[in-house]
């Protein structure tokens, strides 16, 4: 009975782990896209008055979504949003599933100076994984003293049904491709990643 209680009670917090993140984020989604209603209706209406329609409202709100995404990256440049940034991603934004891949693919894309990877800063490592018959694109999630690697294995189409390994690190062999090529890649069932590893 011990054990029954101890696994369901161990499934409930894990279960409450992986939700809380997850709900303040849409939380707060939802919350910035009620303002960015009320602030296209407002603007609507002091612009364009007697008007009716939708388009006008939802392309202000639009904008005012910008604006508040351009804001929120120029405090995240100062001291003070890097260490509130990191705090955010250690605490809620990690506990989020492939939060560090896309934060990563977002880097790759944009190109900037500013990395939204692991607190340490590091990039995602994209490397082949050798099996008995065959090789796979893995992400390097971390390396271990003793020769041990920790990989993600995305899924195709979707990374979220990837799944996790524990491998020797002479079974990897590092590429210069990007989790932006790889993700890409899955989303067309493997092609272009052939290409995309030329590339680099």
């Amino acid at each position: 009975m011990r054990k029954v209680v101890r696994f369901l009670w161990a499934t409930l917090v894990g279960g409450v782990l992986l939700l809380l993140p997850v709900g303040i984020v849409v939380v707060v989604g939802v919350r910035l896209f009620g303002y960015a209603r009320k602030f296209g209706q407002m603007a609507h209406d002091l612009f364009f008055p007697g008007q009716t329609g939708n388009v006008i409202p939802a392309l202000f709100a639009l904008l005012f979504l910008l604006i508040v995404a351009l804001l929120a990256g120029a405090f995240v440049q100062t001291m003070l949003g890097k260490r509130l940034f990191r705090w955010l991603e250690g605490t809620i934004l990690a506990r989020i599933p492939l939060y560090t891949i896309f934060a990563q693919m977002a880097a790759d894309w944009t190109g900037g100076p500013m990395q939204l990877v692991s607190s340490s800063g590091a990039d995602i490592e994209v490397a082949l994984v050798r099996f008995d018959d065959y090789e796979a694109i893995a992400f390097v999630i971390e390396r271990g003293r003793q020769g041990k690697a920790v990989i993600y294995l995305p899924g195709a189409p979707s990374a979220l049904s990837g799944s996790v390994a524990l491998v020797d690190e002479d079974r990897l062999t590092h590429t210069e491709m990007t989790p932006g090529d790889v993700m890409g890649g899955l989303r067309r069932l493997g092609a272009g990643l052939i290409a995309a590893r030329r590339r680099r």
